[in-house]
Order: C-alpha cells, then structure tokens, then sequence
C-alpha cells in the first residue's frame, strides 16, 4: 500500500500596513466531508490559471506537475494566488505593492536579495514595480526545504540560480478591513 503525506500549512502573519492574514481569511463555508473536497476541483481558465470556488480546492498531481514543467499560475483568487515558479536565470528586482510573497523551495537554490533600492524602477502595471537590480540589500541563499517570506512594499530579486530553481510561491493580497 503507498502511504502519502500531506503537508498543510496554516500561516498567520503582519504584512506591511499592519493588516494580519491568515488561515480563517480562506473563503466560507468550507466543504464538511472529504467527499466534498474531492469535488471542488476548479476548472481551468484562460493561461493556465484557475480561479478558485468558495470552499477547499484540490489540485491534483497532473495539473501541477505540468504548471511547473513551463512555470505558472496555479490557482488565482481576490485574496492569493499560488504559483508554480520554475527559473533557471536571475530574475528582475521586484516590488508589490499589495502582494507578499512566500517561496517554498522544492528544488535547486539561489541567492536573493531583500531590501534595498530598485535600480531602473519602472511600474508595468499600477502596484508593480520592475527593475535591473536589487542594490544596498541583504543577500541570503535559499535551498530545498527553505522558506523565504517578502513583505509587500519590500523589494526583491533573484540575483543568481544554481541549477534549476522550483519553488512555490503564495501570494498573500493585503486587504484593508
């Protein structure tokens, strides 16, 4: 008989602003029985995202075994979003606005940087801001099994990937209550 474990995190934490989210920000009411879970499979949307229905989500092995194959949106919904991030090149410096962003590496390692100034800013879309370099912050090397938590409002950037990079990545949307 396979013996399967599941990992479930309950994450409970300030972003910047001074707002908490966490685990009971998921949408009500939540299916009672794991019958139901089964069923609350999403359908897929336009570029490989899904959008989640109120209630527990499953993503099967497939989905997301192929969602990493090229990178992409998992599951999108108005509070977060869940990436399947595959990199083998530095990334550009980021910041968000609204988003932070919790990385789980599941393979290879990298160094990021946190902090700092964005050199070059430019805004492609309102609360995102994109740049060539991370400069003046702290550098860290993340590896399988690390965690990493970004605050939004703080910028970032993978500065060098060894290997291939896979990791997940959550995108906890700030929400003023």
């Amino acid at each position: 008989m396979r013996t399967s474990s599941l990992l479930v995190v309950a994450v409970s934490f300030v972003v910047a602003g001074g707002v908490t989210m966490s685990s009971t920000d998921l949408p009500e009411p939540l299916p009672q029985s794991v019958g139901e879970a089964a069923r609350a499979v999403p359908a897929p949307q336009t570029g490989g995202s899904t959008t989640a229905p109120a209630g527990v989500v499953h993503i099967p092995a497939a989905k997301v075994d192929a969602v990493f194959a090229k990178g992409g949106v998992l599951l999108e919904t108005a509070h977060y979003q869940i990436h399947a991030a595959r990199r083998g090149d530095p990334g550009p410096a980021e910041v968000h606005a609204a988003n932070t962003d919790i990385f789980y590496v599941l393979e290879g390692s990298a160094t990021v940087v946190t902090g700092g100034t964005v050199v070059g800013a430019t805004m492609p879309t309102p609360g995102e801001t994109r740049g060539t370099e991370v400069q003046g912050g702290e550098s860290r090397t993340i590896t399988q099994g690390d965690v990493l938590v970004i605050p939004a409002g703080t910028a970032h950037q993978l500065q060098a990937v060894h290997g291939t990079l896979r990791y997940l990545v959550v995108k906890v949307t700030r929400t003023e209550r």
